[in-house]
């Protein structure tokens, strides 16, 4: 009897799983050498999770999730600014760009109605500066070609250092047209865009175009326009008109 029992216990330990079995995953995998005896050899595994970790945290999406948040700031303070500007909380100078004193030349006016009849002469450029603490904070811009066929406002609005953080574009051109519909059915366009900029000048994230018909604003995709100049000012001190606005400057108060 204590043989059938010793006998039992050795069939058991025989048949026992060995720890590879219980853990199948141990970095080795069994092959056939010569002679059909069984070899192993090392096998790299990435876990699932830390390639979901690297996915997550590459550069790409770590710069995204970044340029969102920084987006979201400038969006904030854009805001307080607008804010403002409807509460008639700054002040408010107006340029046009007179041609009778020379390509280029920009004249400044106190009032609207100064600037519009300044601007009767068939100027292409005019301004609204909005400032906040002594300080150019929103810039509206209206650029128009000499045609009328087109009319680019762009909105920029300033850092407290003088440093653009964004621009906002609203472009209106005839002879526009959907894609899938041809030529035959053009109209006036209406295209939104959002351009954001750090400190340095460098833009770090653009808004897709959206493109509305102006006869009934019904927003559009795949429009076929002609885009106009979007002109670019890094800093106040680029705007064309800055050496009107430098009374304005702190800078130059302090040392004239």
């Amino acid at each position: 009897m204590a043989r059938k029992t010793q006998g039992r216990i050795s069939e058991l330990k025989r048949d026992r799983p060995r720890p590879a079995a219980l853990f199948p995953f141990d970095g080795k995998v069994g092959s056939r050498g010569e002679g059909g005896t069984a070899q192993e050899r090392p096998l790299f595994r990435i876990p699932i999770y830390a390639l979901a970790l690297f996915l997550a945290f590459s550069p790409e999406v770590i710069w995204g999730m970044n340029a969102s948040r920084e987006a979201a700031a400038v969006d904030h303070s854009c805001q307080s600014i607008d804010v403002l500007v409807k509460n008639k909380a700054v002040s408010i100078e107006y340029l046009v760009e007179t041609h009778f004193a020379g390509p280029g030349a920009w004249e400044k006016f106190g009032t609207a109605e100064e600037a519009e009849k300044a601007a009767t002469g068939g100027n292409s450029r005019n301004a609204k500066v909005f400032y906040k603490n002594d300080l150019p904070a929103r810039v509206d811009l209206e650029l128009k070609s000499p045609s009328r066929e087109w009319v680019h406002y762009v909105r920029y609005y300033f850092r407290e250092d003088g440093t653009l953080q964004k621009t906002h574009s609203d472009f209106r051109r005839f002879g526009a047209y959907e894609k899938e519909k041809g030529m035959e059915q053009q109209f006036l366009v209406k295209v939104l865009r959002d351009r954001y900029f750090a400190a340095t000048g460098k833009c770090f994230k653009k808004s897709g175009a959206r493109c509305f018909n102006m006869s009934n604003m019904r927003e559009l995709r795949d429009v076929v326009f002609t885009d106009g100049p979007w002109p670019i000012y890094a800093q106040t001190k680029a705007l064309p008109f800055y050496g009107l606005l430098k009374p304005h400057d702190p800078l130059e108060k302090a040392n004239p």
